[in-house]
């Protein structure tokens, strides 16, 4: 008998051989009820895999999206699917490329059912063997401009929030990497929004859980690992491609939940463009000397 109720959602594109090596560990968790993969239109020898997978297990299902709705709107069809289909009071968000221990998840799920004042919690992040910030200040406007200078990212992050606490951090943005919620909670907030295909989610979502009184956590005990990329780069191997895209999820943030005028917008993205612009060339030169190919 499984002692949680809780469901896992995982979006798949063209990644079967990776989706596979995660449910392989999950299912084997008696904290996890179903596993949701949400495929975002794969290739028909992925698509093929999958159903393999799915077949195999009973606790793990397949739906298949008609085309490449990306991260926000993929995972609403997850959440929406687990709400039909189950009574699963919470739902772990995840990519396929982490791995996490079962005592992991079951801290995370812990704090959720003790304090109704939980909105979201995920275990600290590991990238390349170390410790790395999966979770940031939720973006004022004056944020929002500053970060457009994506030169000055290594001096930025200086300025990151520090890790303080015995046990868990409040944060204000957990990294979409890999979190835990209640799925009444999504459901109360209006899910994700689905315009941000990429990029930009979380902080939409910690707004509105802000808004509501809730607060997000770090428990910095557990860990998770996480490998960057992968999926992305399959389809958006062009830095500038990846960048606007950030740029539409920056814009929906700032004109629709921060509610700044379009002259000011229209400012913003003249910033965000110009910076783009210094950063591909500044990367350009970087690669250069060092021999490497654009």
């Amino acid at each position: 008998m499984k002692k949680s109720n809780l469901a896992v959602i995982v979006i798949s594109y063209n990644n079967s051989s990776e989706i596979n090596n995660f449910v392989k560990t999950l299912k084997t968790f008696n904290s996890v009820n179903h596993i949701i993969i949400v495929d975002n239109a794969s290739n028909v020898s992925h698509i093929n895999e999958l159903e393999k997978l799915t077949n195999e297990n009973n606790n793990v299902f397949l739906v298949k999206n008609t085309g490449n709705y990306g991260y926000g709107k993929g995972n609403n069809i997850g959440i929406k699917y687990v709400e039909k289909h189950f009574d699963d009071s919470f739902i772990m968000i995840s990519n396929s490329d982490v791995t996490i221990d079962e005592p992991a998840i079951l801290d995370c799920l812990n704090l959720l059912k003790l304090d109704n004042s939980v909105g979201i919690v995920a275990p600290r992040m590991i990238s390349n063997g170390a410790y790395t910030p999966s979770y940031w200040k939720l973006p004022t406007v004056f944020t929002t401009f500053t970060n457009t200078f994506f030169y000055l990212s290594p001096i930025l992050r200086k300025f990151h929030t520090k890790q303080q606490g015995k046990t868990k951090l409040k944060v204000d943005v957990v990294s979409g990497s890999l979190f835990l919620i209640r799925t009444e909670t999504l459901k109360s907030v209006g899910y994700f929004d689905e315009r941000t295909f990429l990029y930009g989610e979380e902080n939409i979502l910690a707004l509105k859980l802000k808004r509501i009184g809730l607060n997000n956590y770090i428990l910095l005990n557990d860990k998770f690992s996480h490998v960057h990329g992968e999926v992305i780069n399959k389809k958006f191997s062009s830095i500038k491609k990846r960048y606007l895209i950030a740029l539409k999820s920056n814009i929906i943030y700032l004109r629709d939940y921060m509610r700044v005028s379009d002259n000011i917008i229209s400012f913003y993205k003249y910033i965000y463009k110009t910076n783009l612009f210094i950063f591909i060339c500044l990367y350009w030169v970087k690669n250069k000397l060092r021999g490497k190919k654009w």
